[in-house]
């Protein structure tokens, strides 16, 4: 009889088992790549799929972006430049339909880099003529409510025609983050947005947002989107007013104490927007604060309106002859159905030592017509900007 050891069944068993488990970590990590360790350990967590990136602060973006000028095949006009790393590629939308950008925003360039772990960042430049003066702000929040993106944070007006906001949305499995800015020039609005997938915005994000921030038209057309008609109040006031809106014939019973009324309509002849002009000449007996108690009774009396709220209050964008210059939003709701949808009124107030000037907006709310809402604040800027 041998005097080597012997192994019992329940033994054999267990080396078997131990071997066969030892052959499948050899497996796995000649099909997967894996260490051994990297099986049993807590920390054997899915990489992210975002590297870490060599641009991710401003020095370092400075050292190694370069400028792109573009110009694109439709519009020649609306060439840009934007701050980018290297190696990114250009491509210019193709000649197509005649009303190109004219009534849908249609893209006029696609700029793509070089891979980033699994994907490849772009930005798109896209362009659509404007209808009305709106402010870029409230364009680009009406843009991307209708849209169904989901905006993140809030939107930046850097001017009157430049806006710029972060978004989000769904493309497939993918959640794209979005930095966006949009730039008006004349009566065109263009948009450029950068994209990336939201988990590379730690990797990304800091070169995304300073990419767009850099991006600018080579040439700005600085003037009204619509032909503006000029317009005289018995030789007291001067004014100019966007061709899309009536005017009605001036209120001339009283010299001292004229008006006139503006308004746009829908093509189902709905009131949008709603504009009444008072000019009055001040005399020795003339007091500003009757004249707001007058203004005050003209809402409640004659437009049957209730004051809810005051939204804000700010200083006009007048002629700096005005020493006089204010600009307030309220709340108003209906006296004959107060169930519904309030809306808002803008009230100018203007005044030198010959002349008071107040004008009343009376818009949709802004959660209800973003865009009127918009259009007519803009178009109020404008007129009292335009006052002699």
């Amino acid at each position: 009889m041998s005097d080597k050891p012997r192994l019992n069944q329940k033994t054999f068993k267990l080396i078997a088992a131990a071997a066969g488990a030892v052959a499948l970590v050899v497996l796995l990590v000649g099909v997967f790549g894996l260490s051994p360790m990297a099986l049993f350990t807590k920390d054997n967590q899915p990489a992210s799929a975002a590297p870490r990136y060599f641009i991710h602060d401003e020095a370092s973006f400075l050292a190694a972006a370069k400028p792109y000028n573009v110009e694109p095949t439709q519009s020649p006009e609306l060439a840009f430049e934007i701050q980018l790393p290297p190696e990114w590629t250009v491509e210019t939308a193709a000649p197509t339909e005649t009303d190109f950008g004219k009534r849908i925003i249609s893209e006029i360039a696609r700029l793509t880099g070089p891979y980033v772990s699994i994907y490849r960042p772009q930005v798109i430049v896209q362009t659509i003529a404007l209808k009305h003066d709106i402010a870029a702000e409230s364009w680009l929040r009406h843009h991307i409510l209708s849209n169904s993106f989901i905006l993140q944070g809030d939107i930046t007006a850097i001017s009157k025609r430049r806006a710029s906001a972060a978004f989000t949305y769904i493309d497939g499995n993918d959640v794209i983050l979005v930095q966006s800015v949009v730039q008006f020039s004349g009566a065109n609005a263009v948009l450029a947005r950068y994209e990336i997938p939201l988990a590379f915005k730690d990797a990304l994000g800091f070169v995304q947002r300073r990419a767009i921030e850099s991006f600018k038209l080579i040439t700005l057309v600085d003037t009204p989107v619509e032909e503006q008609k000029p317009f005289t109040l018995a030789d007291m006031v001067k004014f100019s007013y966007p061709q899309s809106w009536t005017a009605s014939s001036p209120d001339l019973r009283d010299m001292n104490r004229i008006n006139i009324q503006l308004y746009h309509q829908s093509s189902a002849r709905v009131y949008q927007g709603y504009l009444h002009v008072f000019v009055v000449k001040r005399r020795p007996e003339t007091d500003l604060h009757q004249e707001f108690q007058r203004l005050r009774d003209f809402v409640t009396d004659h437009m049957k309106l209730d004051v809810v709220s005051l939204h804000k209050s700010d200083k006009a964008p007048a002629n700096p002859r005005f020493n006089l210059s204010r600009l307030e939003s309220y709340a108003v709701k209906s006296q004959a159905n107060p169930n519904a949808a309030q809306q808002e009124i803008t009230l100018a107030a203007l005044g030198n030592s010959n002349i008071y000037v107040f004008a009343l907006m009376l818009s949709p709310d802004p959660a209800r017509d973003l865009y009127s809402w918009g259009r007519n604040q803009r178009t109020l800027e404008l007129i009292v900007q335009s006052i002699e």
